[in-house]
């Protein structure tokens, strides 16, 4: 499902992530990926994984999954999400830049698996 606001589980109040937004205040984003690279050595989050839009804006590209966020960075197609609980549509622009969050020492990374996909054998289908 997908959720409009990155920074809802965070700050629950609206008008505080408006003014977040509006300061580039995403601190705590990072430091949500940082409390994983702790726990667990990487970035653990697979799906709803942040992304920073025109180099400006923070999303959360969900229901995309984080092996395609790659995918989103100057895509020729007009890439339109919505939250139909919410009432919002949100889109991002055909040809706009799109990074995954990261940091220096801990890049992002796409998913690797060691075997192949059961059903077809590939070990590219998901790149």
């Amino acid at each position: 499902m997908p959720i409009p606001e990155p920074l809802r589980f965070i700050e629950p109040r609206e008008t505080e992530t408006r003014t977040m937004h509006a300061l580039e205040e995403y601190g705590v984003m990072q430091v949500k990926l940082y409390e994983d690279i702790a726990r667990f050595g990487h970035i653990a989050t697979t799906y709803a994984y942040p992304v920073k839009v025109n180099g400006r804006y923070v999303m959360d590209p969900s229901p995309i999954p984080k092996f395609d966020n790659p995918k989103m960075h100057m895509m020729p197609a007009l890439q339109l999400f919505g939250a139909g609980r919410e009432k919002r549509i949100y889109a991002v622009p055909p040809f706009t830049p799109v990074e995954s969050l990261d940091f220096d020492d801990h890049p992002f990374t796409v998913q690797e698996w060691d075997e192949p996909c059961a059903i077809c054998g590939s070990r590219h289908s998901l790149s």
